[in-house]
């Protein structure tokens, strides 16, 4: 967060100069330095098919995509087994949502999912964190995947794969479901209980998420969160902060370093991971890198 002395740059390369703060409100691509010149590109996405979010990327980040060789996601979306995603989503034998969350809840949780195909037996197999998920996912997000348009990461993943560049994975995919597969079962009912309360007003919610990341405000991105999500159950957003953002920030901070190390990486990832304290780009910074807005 602040601006390295020319001279500690060069020689010292994770030492910090109490200089000015670079301003981390804005911006969706970023400019990554190492200390020798090695340059990559950190991109902040949305898990989304939107067409604003798949169609409309700014020539910044078509440029900076077609100059790297390497395109670094949170998770390998083409080379993950189906089954590797969706057993977790699935109780073991002898549980089921009534007996975790109680019946009246699992209840309404499939009257809730039954416009959106799950049968109420299929509801009754699934954790609640994996409930929670899809009550959270808009019907027109539902349809627009149903019809064959690609979520902004895998969009990217399959572009890449077209012109030849070397694909990683930041995280496997057991680290990247940690947050929910080790989430108590009481934190769970708090969060399944949230998504059924305001299933009705999602739609408006990511509206109001989609203008704030088109505008690469992350300052707004990170206020809209805390806002939206600390008032219902503080426990659960102390635990879901940092399991979800805090813990693997750090995490893809350390697996993307050899990449910048080699240069010429784009690496895309979730734009809250660069937003709010502990951000992404405030972990590099603070570890000697230069970081600089691209957009």
């Amino acid at each position: 967060m602040r601006v390295l002395a020319i001279l500690l740059f060069l020689l010292l390369p994770g030492a910090l100069a109490a200089s000015e703060t670079p301003d981390f409100s804005r911006g969706r691509l970023w400019r990554i330095e190492t200390a020798d010149g090695k340059a990559s590109y950190l991109f902040g996405t949305m898990h989304i098919s939107h067409p604003a979010v798949t169609q409309q990327l700014p020539k910044a980040v078509l440029d900076a995509f077609s100059a790297s060789h390497i395109l670094a996601l949170e998770v390998n979306l083409l080379r993950t087994d189906v089954e590797a995603w969706v057993d977790p989503m699935v109780l073991p034998t002898g549980q089921s949502l009534s007996s975790l969350v109680g019946a009246e809840l699992a209840r309404e949780v499939k009257r809730a999912l039954a416009p959106l195909g799950f049968p109420p037996r299929g509801v009754e197999r699934m954790t609640p964190w994996a409930a929670s998920m899809f009550l959270a996912t808009s019907i027109e997000e539902s349809v627009r995947q149903k019809v064959g348009m690609k979520p902004l990461d895998l969009y990217l993943q399959l572009g890449a794969e077209r012109a030849g560049m070397r694909i990683v994975a930041l995280e496997s995919l057991d680290d990247h479901m940690a947050a929910f597969t080790e989430m108590p079962v009481e934190l769970q009912a708090s969060m399944l209980r949230a998504s059924l309360a305001t299933r009705g007003l999602f739609a408006l919610a990511m509206e109001d998420m989609l203008a704030l990341y088109l505008e690469g405000d992350l300052d707004g991105l990170y206020a809209y969160y805390v806002k939206t999500e600390s008032p219902n159950d503080p426990v659960f957003f102390e635990y879901f902060n940092e399991a979800i953002l805090l813990k693997r920030n750090r995490g893809m901070v350390e697996s993307a370093k050899p990449l910048l190390a080699e240069g010429g990486a784009f690496i895309a990832i979730g734009a809250m991971h660069l937003a709010g304290p502990d951000s992404m780009l405030e972990l590099l910074y603070r570890d000697g890198y230069r970081v600089t807005r691209a957009d």
